[in-house]
């Protein structure tokens, strides 16, 4: 206890002796030439940090500061979007940048489309699409006008399939232009195809697919000890490396991490699949409905077998777990102790009792769904009533302004149109 006190008494005259110091006037103690000295290392520190990048004037509706689109290029592309405005009435204006700078995608896209005000005043018919090069980052922001014509998700596809693919081979100029092409349509009135689905599992897919069913016999052969332990995984190390050396440098790191993932996951499965018929059985039943829904899943929506293949039972199974819970905490108690379950029991219907009382819900005991509300009212206190330790314990358990200016002493400039934060981004 003393050494705790001295603990405590130095740190305290510590505390003190720098505060003193820091209330100490160095800027007079010290001479002018030290503000010299010390004006490089704050202008070194101010040119690390990412500066705030100013939003370009609009002059055009391809604005490149990268010097990456060619000069025809451009040239076509602006008499292709003036054309679309006077046909359509909408704007789509195209901003190539170095960087964001400290600003996200996002937040640049809306400090855009704020100052330019792309479309027409009032129908707010307007999209941005915006490449940050440097960062391989972009983004197609959509007025509100267009909202319905090209929602979060469809912008989204487009960047997920025109542009990513082409600036990953350099080809930006193609990019946007597929980009463009597919904005058209929709603005045009025109709806896009089905989305393309890839042809099956990819290379990385199906290593990882081995790697379950090499830990799977891996785990079979370890519980029948048919093999040892130190020929099994030096087997399943060399093998790890191989196969994520045949992906590719890229995937590499990635794969050296989820394959023995995906291998002790298998040799879990083959080990207890190893030690019954029934545990065989249970195992053999669980693989086969997952290969029944991926069958499923190649013929309906995905995402609907997933949800209602996978989640609904993992989910049901969970919250029949934590119902029973309580119950199977009230039966030890009641083996351990008569009285003491008596005492819990009456603890949680008194707790459960006055909360019943004050919600007011046996008022109305046939009001559906209201009346599900009793399930919680009663759980919570026979849980936290009969958990082990002592009776009563508690479990752990965009919008846009309309502001903004245009360009001055230029032909081209925006409409008055606002965005209400809405497209999508990507990178590459």
């Amino acid at each position: 206890m003393t050494l705790w006190i001295r603990c405590a008494l130095y740190l305290f005259l510590l505390l003190g002796t720098v505060g003193v110091r820091a209330e100490v006037p160095t800027d007079v103690a010290r001479p002018a030439q030290d503000g010299l000295v010390a004006a490089p290392d704050e202008a070194d520190s101010e040119a690390e940090l990412p500066r705030s990048i100013p939003v370009p004037e609009l002059e055009s509706p391809v604005t490149d500061l990268t010097a990456t689109l060619g000069s025809d290029w451009i040239a076509s592309m602006k008499q292709r979007l003036l054309a679309l405005q006077q046909r359509k009435g909408s704007q789509i204006a195209i901003l190539m940048l170095p960087s964001t700078g400290e600003d996200s995608i996002e937040q640049f896209a809306t400090r855009v489309f704020e100052q330019w005000r792309l479309g027409r005043q009032g129908v707010d018919d307007g999209v941005l699409v915006l490449v940050a090069k440097e960062d391989r980052t972009m983004r197609i922001e959509v007025g509100y006008g267009l909202e319905g014509a090209i929602p979060d998700v469809v912008a989204g596809r487009i960047i997920r399939e025109e542009m990513v693919p082409a600036f990953r081979s350099g080809d930006f100029a193609g990019g946007i232009e597929n980009a463009v092409t597919v904005l058209e349509r929709l603005i045009d009135g025109e709806t896009l195809p089905d989305e393309r689905r890839s042809g099956g599992l990819t290379w990385e897919g199906w290593l990882l697919l081995i790697g379950l069913v090499g830990g799977g016999v891996a785990g079979v052969v370890l519980r029948r000890r048919w093999l040892g332990v130190k020929v099994v995984l030096p087997t399943l190390a060399v093998a790890t490396v191989l196969m994520a050396v045949s992906a590719g440098l890229r995937s590499l790191p990635m794969l050296l991490m989820a394959i023995p993932f995906s291998m002790l996951f298998g040799a879990g499965i083959g080990a207890l699949a190893a030690g019954s018929r029934l545990s065989a059985g249970i195992v053999g039943g669980i693989i086969g409905y997952l290969v029944a829904l991926m069958v499923c899943a190649k013929y309906f929506d995905g995402g609907d077998v997933a949800l209602y293949g996978l989640s609904l039972p993992i989910g049901g199974c969970i919250g029949v777990v934590l119902l029973c819970l309580p119950f199977v905490l009230a039966y030890k108690t009641w083996r351990r102790s008569r009285v003491e379950f008596a005492i819990r029991l009456a603890v949680a219907l008194l707790i459960a009792g006055a909360v019943i009382h004050v919600s007011g819900v046996l008022q109305q005991p046939w009001a559906f769904p209201d009346s599900l509300a009793l399930i919680p009212m009663l759980f919570f206190p026979l849980l936290f009533a009969f958990v082990p330790g002592g009776s009563g314990s508690s479990g752990s358990g965009g919008s846009s302004s309309g502001g903004g200016s245009s360009s001055r002493g230029s032909s081209y400039s925006g409409g008055g149109g606002s965005s209400g934060g809405g497209g999508a981004s990507g990178s590459w």
